[in-house]
């Protein structure tokens, strides 16, 4: 991709740094406005992703293999859906809030700084870079937390944790609207919903469940949600299950995304874009990016090959949690074309 188109579509798609949390419509407008152009001119699936007849009961971590289905072109990852899956699984995007659980954190992390720290602490997605993980060679984040419960001992601390994409094991970072839903009393005979994925990885469906037990898997963390539960399926089988794992049928959660009427700016920009490809023989290099985005050659070279037609997707389809999200899409994209030269 030409470097000067590169230039001209960032500035097209460029925006004001806002937080969805402190919401301003006039500080949205600074990134759909229309003075955009002629300024610058220019579903792994769930919580569980562990396949039940698998029955994965040791909960060894599991790294993806890896194997291609077309020899030229490496497998799609993990990080570049373009929409939420059913169920729940944890994607990272910037600027949001997660908790994180220790249970399963390489080296314990600042676990291992001989704090008091709680099982759970919450902490803010700062920085995320995308990499290729050793050995497998697939997509993984490099993602920088910070702790921001200024109850905690951690409080204002950040620490860098890489995530690989998980096979056959739970989540232990979690988007936090989806662990405050999560965290109730969940009692003995409590009926719930898990997500379980397809034995080929593709697609999955909801198993009705019930609890038959809740304690702690570790005595150092007795207040720990990790595998607390212990679910019973209708063909017998127990399970054990962290709570974010577990849906209450009566109560549906919704992933959180940008409100509606960013998401209509936004989406409305981007058909602008689309329409200056046929006025302007793509002078912001829109279209170039997206037929960029076809080549082997491009999907091959970056661990997650962003392109304008992902984000546009995402957009549509309430991927993004925050906007801060959708500009870290919009500046990796831009990277890749302008390295795709």
């Amino acid at each position: 991709m030409h470097h000067n188109s590169k230039v001209r579509l960032e500035h097209a798609l460029a925006g004001t740094s806002a937080n969805e949390e402190n919401f301003s419509v006039k500080a949205y407008n600074g990134i759909v406005s229309e003075e955009w152009m002629s300024s610058f001119k220019v579903r792994e699936r769930s919580r569980s992703t562990r396949t039940k007849r698998g029955r994965d009961h040791d909960n060894n971590l599991k790294i993806s293999s890896g194997r291609k289905s077309n020899p030229s072109v490496r497998k799609l990852s993990w990080l570049m859906l373009s929409e939420q899956e059913e169920g729940y699984r944890y994607i990272p995007q910037l600027g949001h809030e997660e908790c994180i659980e220790s249970g399963r954190i390489e080296r314990a992390g600042p676990w291992s700084s001989g704090r008091n720290l709680s099982a759970v602490q919450i902490c803010r997605v700062e920085n995320l870079a995308y990499s290729h993980f050793p050995g497998s060679g697939d997509s993984c984040c490099k993602i920088t937390l910070r702790f921001v419960n200024n109850s905690s001992c951690a409080f204002g601390n950040a620490f860098i944790l890489t995530l690989p994409e998980l096979i056959g094991f739970p989540d232990f970072l979690i988007e936090k609207t989806r662990y405050d839903a999560a965290i109730r009393e969940w009692t003995r005979r409590d009926k719930c919903l898990v997500w379980w994925k397809n034995d080929n990885g593709e697609g999955g469906s909801w198993w009705d469940g019930r609890i038959v037990a809740s304690q702690a898997k570790s005595v150092d963390f007795p207040d720990s949600p990790w595998e607390r539960y212990e679910v019973i399926y209708k063909d017998g089988y127990k399970y054990r299950h962290s709570a974010w794992e577990l849906h209450d049928p009566n109560f549906p959660w919704e992933h959180p995304h940008i409100y509606s009427e960013i998401r209509d700016k936004l989406l409305s920009s981007f058909a602008k874009l689309e329409r200056s490809v046929g006025r302007n023989q793509d002078f912001y290099g829109f279209q170039k990016l997206n037929e960029a985005a076809q080549k082997s050659e491009f999907l091959n070279r970056f661990p997650v090959p962003l392109y304008p037609e992902l984000i546009r997707l995402r957009v549509e389809n309430n991927y993004y949690r925050t906007l801060e999200a959708v500009k870290h899409d919009k500046h990796n994209a831009f990277k890749c074309g302008e390295l795709f030269r």
